[in-house]
């Protein structure tokens, strides 16, 4: 029996046609393709649609915006679809869901950045400390704003490390401390001491560093 493809799965395959062709349009896309897949309903024109597309081989080396590997998109598709759709996965694309589903929970890089936000926390408890043993003098308001910017990065860092969307949790961080660093370096500037901020804001300008380039491997969870 010919099995033909639904009106939603003939769009599958040309959505990658565009991607490879326009470089312009490459993340829209696939954008697209992503919401068509996420679309599809349990049935056998989609599954058939699906297996279709997952028979390109150009599909293995397409990511999107936002670092999920088209394939593994593709194959989580259809095991959504459950029984019997599911049962046809083949064993390599399984595993290629489990390695990208483990590569967007960035447990590993989750635990540097927690390593390295020790370094703004550890100034925030110094910053605090010499607040509370030593009388205001003049360098009370730069110590206070060095305690601040510690905490805000402190925060930021807590965040990449417990969101569930590990992506957006380090690029979000990344952010904070590129704030953090700019504002005490500016301040310096103005009126605290210049090389007081900059040696403080190296633990942060560090975590902003390594949380950027967490965001940027890190791909966002195949289900998001």
């Amino acid at each position: 029996m010919l099995v033909t493809q639904s009106p939603q799965g003939r769009t599958l395959r040309r959505w990658v046609d565009l991607a490879l062709a326009d470089e312009a349009e490459r993340d829209d896309a696939l954008d697209a393709l992503r919401v068509d897949l996420k679309s599809l309903r349990s049935g056998e024109h989609c599954a058939h649609a699906i297996h279709e597309l997952l028979a390109d081989p150009r599909l293995v080396h397409l990511r999107d915006r936002h670092g999920r590997n088209m394939r593994a998109l593709a194959v989580a598709a259809l095991v959504r679809m459950g029984y019997p759709w599911a049962l046809r996965v083949s064993p390599e694309d399984l595993e290629l869901l489990r390695i990208e589903q483990t590569s967007a929970k960035a447990k590993m890089l989750r635990f540097v950045n927690a390593v390295l936000a020790l370094g703004p926390l550890l100034v925030m408890i110094i910053g605090g400390a010499s607040l509370l043993m030593f009388p205001p003098n003049m360098l009370t308001g730069a110590v206070l704003l060095v305690v601040f910017c510690s905490a805000a990065m402190v925060v930021g860092m807590l965040g990449a490390i417990l969101r569930r969307h590990a992506r957006h949790g380090f690029q979000s961080a990344s952010l904070i401390g590129c704030a953090v660093c700019l504002v005490m370096w500016l301040l310096g500037m103005l009126f605290a001491p210049l090389d007081l901020m900059v040696v403080c804001s190296l633990p942060a300008a560090i975590c902003a560093l390594v949380a950027g380039a967490s965001g940027i491997v890190t791909p966002s969870p195949i289900d998001a």
